[in-house]
Order: structure tokens, then sequence, then C-alpha cells
């Protein structure tokens, strides 16, 4: 069975100092499906098995609503507007042309600069997302 986690790994093996755009772009988006997925599966079993028609037609919002609901307040909230975070970060790096937009959009210089702050991100976040109980 695929590890999502690999992805997480992926993301930094594209991270590195020589990268194109491209290659910048690509490890956000793998950065957020690593942890994007790990939540699916620890919410709602491997391949997001349990949630019904109507939560998988939104998949995304519906992971980041659920944490964000968790019973645990003190992690819930905190770590569902991380994920919405990285998750905003894709959104930009998978459809926006503009480079120079998404970098003042983030207030950072340059690409490495976004980079990082992705996987700093992800990594702070996904051994939290390890820990998520199943929805009942």
């Amino acid at each position: 069975m695929f590890d999502p986690e690999l992805f997480f790994q992926q993301a930094s093996r594209l991270a590195r100092n020589d990268a194109g755009e491209e290659d910048y772009r690509s490890a956000i988006s793998r950065a957020y499906y690593a942890c994007h997925l790990i939540a699916r599966d620890q919410l709602f079993g491997i391949d997001g098995a349990k949630r019904t028609n109507r939560e998988k037609k939104s998949g995304h919002h519906i992971i980041i609503k659920t944490i964000r609901e968790s019973a645990d307040v003190h992690l819930g909230k905190p770590l569902s507007d991380k994920l919405d975070q990285l998750r905003q970060m894709r959104i930009q790096a998978d459809y926006v042309r503009d480079s120079q937009e998404i970098l003042r959009l983030f207030r950072v210089p340059d690409w490495p600069s976004l980079v990082h702050q992705a996987l700093t991100l992800a990594s702070e976040i996904l051994p939290l997302l390890k820990g998520l109980h199943p929805v009942r």
C-alpha cells in the first residue's frame, strides 16, 4: 500500500537549491497532498472509505472542517488552520501563473523561501495528523 508520506519526501527532493520554478510549485503541491491524504485516511479510513457521497464532493473542506471541530479544541483549530494555509499555498502554486503575485501574497522574496515555508509547515503538522482519531 502506498504511503502518502512519500509525497513529503518527494517534495523535499524537488525543493533542492538548483530547482526551477516548476519543481518548487510541485514541491508545495506534494507537501500538501502528503498532509491531506494522511488526514483523510486517519479520519475516514484508507482512501476516505467511510465518507458519504456528499462529503466526497468537497473532501478538502470536509477534512479541514472535521479537524477544526475535533474534540481537542486546543489542537483542532490551530491544526486545521495550518492545513488550510498549506492548502492555500498549493492552490496558488497549482493554478496561479503570475509568480510575483504568489510571492507577494505570501510575503516572501523568492520561490525557495516559499517552499521552505511550506515544507516547514508540513513537517510541523504531519506528526499531529497521524494522531487524528477516526470519525464515527
